[in-house]
């Protein structure tokens, strides 16, 4: 889900689709659609969970749906930045074109938090928008909170396969938010398949832009291929379900508990080797002065600057004609564990505690593919007896 807008067609080496919209080229990688509707240019990638991009776009139902997708809406000389609820891309500025590409440090970045928009100059001006929602200081029980996140997941699961006709491939990775992906595919579905194989086709694209996209760790570990097909993913799992060293040091810290001490003390749980990795020890202990700034908020106060934080995590998004289908990217989720009594929080952050009781409902023979330790050499092996 690349692009980049300019004046000049000349960028169309390096692309693969090249739509031009009145003032604008609109140079993209594969897999974008394009309409002229009402006066109105549509360029457009990704799914809405709840029917398709194109029938939203006709019903002028577009902005900010559940899903993980971008519109680029150009009517006369103004062109406008459509996306998801939850922006799974970066937007950066340039003064000769925009682009969610990092081309170089002369550039404005704009946030989840903003809705974009420039004119034939590149002159631009964005609203803000609440990215987040209410943030309560409400506890709730565990089952509670089990209980609403598997409705969030599920709905985005039966949405989502209702209107896709894409073929739908997951790669079993034994890490935990894959595994629990997997649990809801199986629920839901039978017409998908387990990949045993990792597969990255060079197209166009890739070959003109690589270095470029690789400056972003996560598509080091993700497949692409020439067809259309859909990709379930389980990013950004370990950010949105609260199991991200350096974001649960600053929620346990504001608590006055010390995640690093309690692993240590904990050697057998998920996360303890690599929460106690010298590069992530490192980084929560640069953390003090954050801390001590958190320290100064209240609950809500502090909540909402983690919510923050992670709804401009973008990691990876939609590449060529593979699409990501990636639910956990819902910022519900992550408030609804923020509401978790802070000793069961820990016990998520430590040992994907509630992602292993979404797992256990709907299959429990899935928690054995669960390698014992996050990232760990040979992981697959807990997999293998999956894959044939």
């Amino acid at each position: 889900m690349f692009f980049c807008i300019t004046k000049s067609q000349q960028l169309e080496f390096s692309f693969n689709q090249t739509h031009n919209a009145n003032d604008f080229y609109v140079h993209t990688d594969a897999g974008w659609s394009h309409i002229i509707y009402r006066s109105t240019n549509y360029i457009y990638k990704g799914y809405v969970e709840d029917g398709t991009l194109k029938t939203k776009i006709l019903e002028d139902d577009f902005a900010d749906l559940k899903g993980n997708y971008c519109v680029i809406a150009v009517k006369g000389k103004e062109l406008i930045v459509y996306h998801s609820d939850c922006r799974s891309f970066p937007i950066y500025l340039y003064s000769d074109k925009l682009s969610n590409i990092n081309y170089n440090d002369e550039k404005q970045t704009f946030y989840s938090d903003a809705v974009l928009s420039i004119d034939s100059d590149f002159n631009h001006k964005y609203t803000h928008k609440d990215a987040i929602g209410e943030i309560t200081n409400t506890v709730k029980t565990e089952d509670a909170v089990i209980d609403e996140i598997d409705q969030i997941i599920s709905n985005s699961f039966e949405n989502f396969l209702k209107h896709n006709t894409d073929p739908v491939k997951i790669w079993l990775s034994a890490g935990a938010d894959t595994t629990l992906l997997y649990s809801y595919l199986q629920k839901y579905s039978n017409n998908y398949e387990v990949l045993n194989y990792t597969h990255f086709y060079y197209d166009k694209f890739w070959c003109c832009n690589r270095m470029k996209v690789l400056e972003n760790w996560s598509y080091k570990q993700l497949h692409h291929f020439r067809e259309d097909c859909v990709l379930v993913s389980g990013a950004p799992g370990d950010e949105f379900m609260m199991r991200n060293p350096n974001l649960v040091n600053l929620y346990l810290m504001y608590y006055d508990i010390n995640i690093v001490d309690f692993l240590r003390n904990n050697d057998s749980m998920y996360h303890t080797r690599y929460f106690l990795k010298d590069k992530n020890i490192k980084s929560m202990y640069e953390q003090k002065y954050q801390i001590a700034q958190m320290k100064n908020l209240n609950e809500v106060e502090m909540k909402k600057k983690i919510c923050n934080m992670l709804i401009s995590d973008y990691q990876h998004h939609h590449i060529g004609y593979t699409l990501t289908f990636t639910p956990l990217r819902d910022i519900n989720i992550t408030k609804l564990l923020m509401q978790l009594p802070v000793e069961s929080l820990l016990k998520q952050a430590s040992d994907a505690y509630i992602t292993k009781k979404l797992i256990e409902r709907n299959n429990p023979k899935l928690l054995d593919i669960i390698a014992p330790n996050k990232n760990v050499k040979e992981h697959m092996c807990q997999v293998q007896s999956l894959l044939t």
